[in-house]
């Protein structure tokens, strides 16, 4: 599963210890749970079917966009918008003609659109995000006397809960899967990209760092080259990381590309075979509002992390001291951060801190907000019927005026404001 999936599965099951959950998908899936329900919809009337029954329901990406008919009920919405989708189509389409840029651009801020005017809160995973979130909220006018009223702080409207991991640790898994399928030997440094290979992302500068780093003994495996979510084609630039790491001579030698994705429940074996987790990205505005979800798995399984600076996980491997943070596309500088890393006892050093974060960042600490939410479901005050009415009244009111304005010539002043006040 990419990060959306896992994180709609993984507050499924975090909810569900309170809760009924139903987690619903637009396609037949395999996903089999005990302690929730999973559906898949067909039709809108289907999905309203399943709506229905519920008390809240908690919105990924661009579904009310596509569905509407939900934004019309009268149940709870929570919007979940950890996932800065606009920034994303920006970097992902930058090649592009510019109507096709404009096009994708437009569609990405419609499905945003929805979910800011419609929603009763909103979730985001760091306080970057928050600061992002509360910005487009103002744009759309849901910063307004209401919900100023009913919490000054917006905290209640606003509210982090950042990605999570699960609270045990992942299982031994002997031996491992992943050096057993590289044929790797025990004493070579394995160093893990754990997710997709995405155009906001920088997999070059790590290939071009091993090829120059003077061993074989580090080795690199990409765990999946295409998106597991079939409508998501596979971004140019997998390929040309296929292509560069058999330019430098590399390829199937200290650079490892895998076929498809690991199924999520088998990533464990994966994750213990490695000894560093690595997420290198590229410096665009998508860099500074993101969460790299795999991040997460590897402080699960206890990985050190190689990460570049710019973003809010980099900012946490810093201050933690979990990892190495190195220059955006600083070459040298990845290629020194390794051979630091190669060091058993510098990487020993580093597990105790992220235990700590683990326990920190387990599903059923960082749902807080949300079960608090659902534990008392109420609809965003200024989405209630009187502050409707009362917007109603002064949007009108503020026409009438303008036309007003239109009407009586500049001159007459005095005229102007005996009409407004009549």
């Amino acid at each position: 599963m990419a990060g959306p999936a896992i994180r709609s599965v993984e507050l499924a099951r975090a909810l569900a210890r309170e809760h009924e959950v139903t987690v619903v998908t637009p396609q037949p899936s395999d996903l089999e749970h005990t302690t929730f329900e999973t559906g898949w919809y067909t039709s809108e009337r289907d999905l309203l079917r399943m709506v229905n029954r519920c008390d809240v329901v908690i919105t990924v990406g661009s579904f009310l966009e596509q569905h509407s008919a939900i934004a019309r009920t009268d149940k709870v919405i929570v919007a979940d918008l950890y996932d800065p989708v606009m920034f994303e189509a920006l970097v992902m389409h930058a090649a592009d003609p510019m109507d096709w840029q404009v096009r994708v651009h437009r569609g990405a801020l419609r499905g945003q659109r929805l979910q800011l005017e419609r929603a009763d809160l909103f979730l985001c995973a760091s306080e970057r995000q928050r600061h992002l979130v509360l910005g487009m909220l103002t744009a759309a006018g849901r910063i307004n006397p209401s919900t100023y009223g009913a919490d000054p702080t917006l905290r209640d409207l606003v509210r982090i809960v950042p990605f999570g991991l699960p609270a045990p640790p992942p299982p031994i898994h002997r031996p491992g899967p992943l050096r057993k399928r590289l044929g790797l030997a025990a004493d070579d440094l394995v160093v893990l990209w754990g997710g997709g290979i995405y155009e906001w992302l920088d997999p070059l500068s790590l290939i071009e760092a091993l090829a120059g780093i003077g061993t074989d003994r580090i080795k690199a495996f990409f765990i999946g080259t295409a998106h597991p979510t079939p409508e998501v084609p596979a971004m140019p630039i997998a390929a040309q990381a296929h292509a560069r790491a058999r330019e430098l001579g590399v390829l199937d030698r200290t650079v490892f590309f895998g076929d498809g994705w690991i199924p999520y429940d088998e990533r464990a074996g994966y994750l213990l075979d490695a000894d560093v987790g690595v997420s290198l990205h590229r410096d665009h505005i998508e860099t500074t509002f993101a969460f790299r979800t795999r991040m997460l798995d590897y402080i699960w399984a206890g990985l050190p992390i190689l990460c570049s600076d710019g973003d809010a996980f980099a900012d946490l491997v810093r201050k933690r001291q979990i990892g190495e943070v190195v220059p955006i596309g600083d070459v040298p500088a990845i290629r020194s951060a390794l051979l630091r890393l190669m060091e058993a006892p510098y990487r020993d050093r580093l597990h105790r801190p992220l235990r700590d974060v683990a326990t920190e960042l387990r599903w059923d600490t960082v749902v807080a907000p949300v079960m608090e939410f659902c534990r008392s479901p109420a609809r965003a005050p200024d989405q209630l019927a009187p502050y409707r009415k009362l917007r109603r009244r002064v949007e009108i009111g503020e026409r009438v005026h303008g036309l007003l304005a239109r009407l009586v010539p500049s001159s007459g002043s005095r005229k102007l404001g005996q009409a407004r006040e009549t």
